[in-house]
């Protein structure tokens, strides 16, 4: 005794399969069920194999045609009587005799429970590839194309060990699905809108709202797969396959890729294959020899990910390998703007981190494509956010501090003053400043200084990245000379946090850079007077500079270690997920028309604005309104043109009419939200004919 389960099957010209389904059926040890078959006009002998005496009830509906799997399936449970409803495919074979049990008692696991899934597995079939392995123990979602979609979570051997446990997961096939009867029917059943593709996913997306969707490894069956569909027409599936893909981003677009994204880089593995989380790095050459600094920034923001648990690619801009990014990858973190954004691997959030070279960064087509734009300096994050439709977070430069501490001075190393960097043939502010007094110790590391005849006798040589810390704490003063691309954004160096964390002081020409990140506490210098002084009051007064150092260090290590940038980072992206995204449709037919029509300018504008207020805004031109990729926004706002457009249910819509008013009918605005006018007369005569509400809002410029 039991529940009663109402078994809906629908069928097909599928006589075969339905007497071997029938027959296992009948040899189940949970007897309390009836069987509810729907034969979608069969020609073949399934109305002999339906005739045949049962140990079971069993009720035929006849269609006189082929239905789709939803209305097919609706039509069962609308004539079941049982407590759950358990939809099989036809081709289904039961492996052992005790699986409806099991998955009764997964059902009754627990209140919350509103629908179960099965394990299935191939049958053999002649392909080693795929014969008695699994096909199915849930559905997860990834990225194709863009656009979140189902795939089934298989696994070469049925019989690992935690096939056989009870797990939660976001959805289940069909093919082997039992649900709550009520739960069922309070969401509608499935979306007969759907024709044979996604309606399960749909349904079980909608089933969560009521409670959680399991899978138990109890119930293990044989799926002969694609019975049923491999009698479509290949034409006709493929023009349904596009029709469910682009109707399922319309209604899941906005909640699941949200949902997804989140989940990949939270790494809870609820929405998506539980394993690792990957962030890819970007940098200039992942080879510690060739010199480049952002070597260093990479590998110490990468293994500070690594630390929290991340797996970490390197890609690198050399040679064949130009930023090459395999595999499937959760967090992009590009430190360079030649880096094109627009070949990021698929559902990968995008971080542009913007050290240096603002006037570049602005320059590349692709910056207004990363999700989010951080950069090191308050000076930066406004000079882009003027030129751009992001309001930039602000993320310095950090330091290691299990590398770069204090401790005891190594005697190769004692002096003064050092500076560490290259002369890439146009030599340094800084060495221009520089005045050396007889008896002072300087020390001058990097490449390219050999030549100099101004320092060739402080010369120590390039010095390995590893060696640094020992060079920081074994100095009194570490000389900071900021890069000319850098200095007036008010960039901070790595080597002023590197060198503070190893307990040496800095003195740095950043002035700016000094009053944002240390309150103007790092002594600067802005001439060869002001330098020297600085080096003469700091070596004089060894309590001053010591106590200058301990402020420093702490407001260094309290605020600007890479051990912090992960968590950063990954609470910028969850923010910037988390809010209202928007898109403006506007009816251009090319992005690169010439010259630009108004339409693009007033989209950019517009973008730009709700972008800076928190509501991250994109602009899609007409052969991009109806993609799947684009249907994952919160709200739409159609720059009403010649071209109408079609609202989708996820969204908020607002159709906002700036011109062709006598093209604009009633009925048109009455699919929307919300109608914006920019004539107020207008706006007066729609509002009195309609329910939507209609605002008078005109158009506006771009004050920037």
């Amino acid at each position: 005794t039991g529940p009663l389960v109402s078994i809906v099957v629908l069928t097909r010209d599928g006589a075969d399969h339905l007497t071997r389904l029938l027959a296992g059926l009948g040899r189940t040890i949970y007897r309390s069920f009836e069987v509810i078959v729907v034969d979608n006009g069969s020609t073949d002998s399934t109305e002999e194999v339906l005739s045949v005496d049962r140990n079971f009830p069993l009720q035929v509906i006849r269609n006189d045609g082929n239905v789709s799997f939803s209305k097919g399936n609706n039509q069962g449970a609308d004539v079941a009587s049982g407590e759950y409803l358990l939809f099989l495919n036809n081709d289904i074979e039961p492996i052992s005799v005790g699986w409806l049990g099991a998955m009764v008692d997964s059902a009754e696991s627990g209140d919350d429970v509103v629908a179960t899934g099965a394990v299935l597995v191939y049958p053999v079939r002649g392909d080693p590839q795929s014969d008695l392995t699994v096909q199915h123990r849930g559905i997860h979602f990834s990225f194709r194309n863009g656009a979140v979609r189902g795939f089934n979570t298989g696994a070469a051997d049925p019989l690992e060990p935690e096939l056989s446990e009870k797990s939660e997961v976001p959805a289940v096939t069909a093919a082997a699905l039992m649900v709550r009867a009520e739960a069922f029917r309070a969401v509608g059943g499935f979306d007969e809108a759907y024709v044979y593709g996604r309606e399960d996913v749909d349904l079980c997306l909608k089933l969560r709202d009521k409670g959680r969707i399991v899978v138990t490894g109890q119930a293990v069956l044989f799926h002969h797969e694609s019975a049923t569909q491999s009698r479509i027409g290949v034409d006709i599936r493929e023009t349904s396959r596009a029709k469910n893909r682009q109707l399922f981003a319309e209604i899941w677009g906005p909640r699941l890729t949200r949902s997804v994204v989140r989940d990949r880089l939270m790494g809870t593995g609820r929405w998506t294959v539980d394993r690792s989380r990957t962030v890819a790095i970007t940098l200039t050459r992942d080879d510690i020899d060739a010199g480049w600094g952002d070597y260093y920034t990479a590998h110490e923001l990468g293994d500070a990910f690594s630390s929290d648990g991340w797996q970490v690619v390197y890609a690198e801009r050399y040679s064949d390998r130009w930023f090459e990014i395999d595999g499937e990858v959760d967090l992009v973190v590009s430190l360079l703007d030649s880096y094109d954004v627009r070949r990021a691997p698929d559902g990968a959030f995008t971080v542009a981190w913007v050290r240096n070279w603002v006037d570049r960064w602005l320059e590349r087509p692709w910056l207004e494509d990363y999700d989010l734009v951080a950069t090191s300096s308050h000076k930066a994050a406004q000079f882009l956010s003027a030129g751009t439709r992001f309001h930039p977070s602000v993320v310095p430069i950090a330091t290691n501090p299990e590398r770069f501490h204090p401790g005891e001075p190594n005697p190769i190393f004692e002096s003064d003053y050092v500076f560490t960097g290259n002369n890439w043939g146009f030599g340094r502010d800084l060495i221009k400043l520089l005045d050396i007094d007889p008896g002072e110790q300087f020390m001058l590391f990097g490449k390219g200084w050999d030549k100099d005849p101004r320092v060739a006798r402080h010369w120590r040589g390039h010095l390995d990245y590893e060696l640094l810390p020992d060079v920081y704490r074994s100095a009194k003063i570490v000389l900071d000379d900021t890069a000319r691309p850098t200095l007036p954004f008010a960039f901070v160096n790595a080597r002023v946090f590197d060198a503070l964390a190893s307990g040496a002081l800095v003195l740095t020409d950043n002035v700016e850079g000094s009053a944002e990140i240390f309150d103007g506490m790092l002594p600067t210098y802005s001439s060869r007077e002001e330098l020297r002084a600085q080096i003469d009051r700091y070596l004089s007064n060894e309590n001053e500079r010591n106590e200058l150092v301990r402020q420093l260090r702490r407001q260094v290590l309290n605020h600007h270690s890479y051990g912090t940038r992960p968590t950063e980072f990954l609470q910028l992206a969850l923010d910037q997920i988390d809010r209202p995204h928007a898109a403006i449709k506007i009816g251009v037919p090319n992005k690169d028309a010439k010259p630009r029509w108004g339409d693009t300018h007033f989209g950019d504008a517009l973008a730009s604005a709700l972008t800076r207020l928190g509501m991250p805004t994109e602009v899609h031109i007409l052969p991009e309104w109806d993609d799947s990729a684009n249907q994952a926004v919160d709200v739409v706002i159609h720059i009403r043109g010649l071209t109408r457009y079609t609202p989708k249910p996820a969204h908020v819509n607002i159709l906002w009419i700036i011109s062709h008013p006598d093209d604009v009918s009633v009925r048109e605005c009455e699919k929307y939200d919300l109608v914006l006018v920019a004539s107020r007369p207008y706006a007066d005569h729609l509002g009195s004919r309609m329910n939507v509400p209609v605002v008078f809002l005109p158009q506006a410029t771009d004050s920037r």
